[in-house]
């Protein structure tokens, strides 16, 4: 992995990016997400980081607005994803990664 896309996907991370704990059916499972309204940029993301996938395009909002992609991962993966992007993100990035982590176990 190129360190230069790493700290490229950090930053998107950082600015775009949550961790997020699910709940379905009784259990708990941490999320890792990113949002956007550019299909390549996501596309970038999951080549930089090589997790996740990208789903839409959703719908939302009314005419004239562009439809939105969500890149995704979940479970232990996001355990991963922590350690890769961990150097390029904030400590209240990295803390919340950890409480959602921790949370879902």
């Amino acid at each position: 992995m190129d360190p230069l896309d790493l700290a490229w996907a950090g930053g998107l991370f950082e600015g775009e990016g949550c961790f997020t704990v699910q709940n379905q059916r009784g259990k708990c499972y941490p999320v890792a997400s990113v949002s956007s309204t550019d299909r390549s940029t996501l596309d970038r993301f999951v080549r930089a980081v090589g997790l996740g996938k990208v789903y839409g395009p959703y719908r939302q909002g009314g005419k004239g607005t562009k439809p939105v992609y969500l890149w995704q991962l979940h479970n232990s993966k996001v355990g991963n994803l922590l350690h890769l992007l961990d150097p390029w993100l904030s400590e209240r990035r990295r803390t919340r990664a950890r409480d959602v982590l921790y949370s879902a176990q």
